[in-house]
């Protein structure tokens, strides 16, 4: 059996091969003992009766319940926020030297959370989307350098403009996606109330195509309201996938005009329609969605871009049913949305970017539950959560989940896969650092070595005592220059880790070593590492770039 688990390091072989290495061995033969509780984490910010945010609280100050039965608290952390540095693969701004270690390891933790920006250019019409770009970028120049800050558009499909940094200043790249775009899908609110109206006249008046054109308008709006829903879905559940690796809890601006999603009584997400329930499996999709946010413990900020409306209740805005409908309704919805996942609504002022820094200072403080349900019954119901404070008025927090089963080792690789590409925010459950050798006559090319913290792994134990884990490693070579080669450069296989408790012990101080080599031609690359741990399905990865000289 291949001994992984020196300290000296091995040069990675090809899957296959080491499958056919590892095939047999004792590990093979012992039963192993697995941990198989599940934890719900449950982030809750608590405010007084003047809305300002309660510190200080203890495990004994909160109760816990599920579909109103008591549950015990098994892991509590009172959140504060601390200073933060800077990323620790931001080189020194007067540094001209080769980088050459590299490492996923990040100050973002439970007292330093994320906070993600969402420009939502499909659900926001092109001539209301200037005003968007302003209060964002207010904002983030609002933010101290070292927040933690990551920013996506919605166009057609979910997009990175900028990975998670802690500078508040934008990339020349990260400026051009913000861009004012015309989806063709979301009329604004002018075009919107013409069109009704025009149609009304020609209905009224008795004109021959009066109603032949209401009822196309509306054929018109199911549509794009259904093709709107079906991109945002996929969207939030493919942002949900990106961050839920980095810990603590994660505020979500969801900068808009419109929010094609709603909530059903039973907790989870849905579309909206001109008919309501939109049904079958664009619905499913959405409670699936729904569960995904709440799982990755991520609070939603909806954020109205439409300013102050004298009166809320009888104003009117793009949308289903009759092709508009009442921006009081749409507030409550953004209520209803933000309240099942622990945010805020941000809906009628002008002053868009001061709403969501007030929101950002009063959730930057707040308590961690966990707790492993009672009920183990998997079944995939909506299972109601409710926490009360001793010292709090006013609680936010998510209210349910999803009882699904563990989806096991398929979801951990799909969401491996998509993490391994350039751009992606790295993936930190595992800690990796890595560094680029040189190289030489037995090993030219792109030689890496990499260590791993085995803290972080999940080992079982045999009966025998022996502690074991299965990691799956990979490295890809993206190339820089504008096309891609139709194979890219890449290895892989699999750590098959046996130790007795003696090596066991020595590793969790020295950490897991193993090299991966590539050969490249002369040119500049994104490297992109990646660790899946087959036991408890964290991942980790890492980026970096790198130049091969012509000789």
């Amino acid at each position: 059996m291949l001994r992984l688990l020196r300290i000296a390091a091995f040069i990675l072989l090809p899957a296959s091969a080491l499958a056919q290495q590892t095939a047999n061995g004792p590990a093979q033969a012992n039963p192993t003992f697995h941990m198989n509780a599940r934890l719900v984490y449950v982030d809750v910010v608590v405010r007084d009766a003047h809305g300002n945010v309660v510190r200080g609280l203890t495990q004994q100050d909160f109760r816990l319940f599920e579909d109103g039965q008591p549950e015990k608290i098994a892991f509590f952390r009172a959140n504060t926020p601390k200073p933060v540095a800077l990323p620790p693969n931001s080189p020194p701004a007067d540094s001209g030297q080769r980088r050459d270690v590299f490492t996923n390891e990040t100050a973002v933790g439970e007292s330093n959370p994320m906070t993600i920006l969402l420009f939502d250019l499909l659900n926001t019409p092109n001539d209301d989307q200037t005003f968007a770009v302003q209060q964002m970028l207010k904002f983030l120049r609002s933010m101290p350098t070292g927040e933690h800050v990551a920013l996506f558009t919605l166009t057609n499909g979910l997009q990175m403009a900028q990975g998670i940094t802690g500078s508040s200043e934008l990339s020349a790249a990260a400026a051009k996606m913000l861009i004012p775009k015309d989806q063709g899908h979301d009329p604004s609110r002018t075009e919107a109330t013409e069109d009704n109206l025009i149609a009304a006249e020609f209905a009224r008046q008795g004109a021959g195509g009066g109603g032949a054109m209401v009822n196309g308008m509306k054929a018109s709006a199911k549509y794009d309201y259904s093709t709107r829903s079906a991109s945002t879905v996929s969207a939030m559940a493919e942002l949900a996938r990106t961050v839920k690796p980095y810990p603590g809890r994660k505020s979500l601006y969801w900068v808009s005009e419109s929010f094609p999603l709603t909530v059903t009584p039973r907790g989870g997400l849905q579309s909206q329609s001109p008919e309501g329930n939109m049904g079958g499996k664009l619905q499913k999709g959405a409670e699936e969605t729904a569960d995904l946010l709440a799982d990755a413990r991520i609070a939603l900020y909806p954020t109205s871009i439409l300013g102050i409306v004298a009166n809320p209740s009888k104003a009117t805005t793009a949308g289903p049913g009759d092709m508009f409908f009442s921006l009081g309704g749409l507030k409550d919805e953004m209520n209803l949305l933000a309240d099942r996942t622990g945010g805020a609504a941000i809906f009628g002022t002008n002053d868009v970017a001061g709403a969501m820094q007030r929101t950002l200072d009063e959730s930057a403080s707040y308590y961690t539950l966990a707790y492993t349900p009672a009920n183990q019954n998997w079944n995939g119901q909506f299972r109601a959560i409710r926490v009360e404070a001793a010292h709090g008025d006013s609680l936010s927090y998510r209210r349910g989940y999803l009882a699904t089963p563990d989806a096991g080792g398929k979801e951990s690789g799909d969401d491996f896969q998509r993490a391994m590409v350039p751009g992606i925010p790295e993936q930190t459950a595992l800690t990796l650092r890595s560094r680029i050798l040189p190289p030489d006559p037995q090993h030219p090319g792109l030689l890496v070595e990499s260590n791993i913290n085995a803290a972080d792994v999940g080992f079982t134990m045999t009966s025998r005592g022996r502690r074991q884990a299965k990691l799956f490693v990979q490295m890809i070579a993206y190339s820089n220059a504008a096309h891609q080669p139709k194979k890219v450069p890449q290895t892989s296989g699999t750590l098959n880790i046996d130790l007795d408790p003696q090596r066991y012990e020595s590793i969790l101080s020295a950490g897991i070593a193993y090299r991966q080599q590539l050969t490249l031609k002369p040119g500049t690359y994104w490297v992109v590492l990646g660790v899946n741990d087959q036991n408890n399905h964290k991942l980790s990865t890492l980026e970096m770039p790198i130049t091969v000289p012509a000789s």
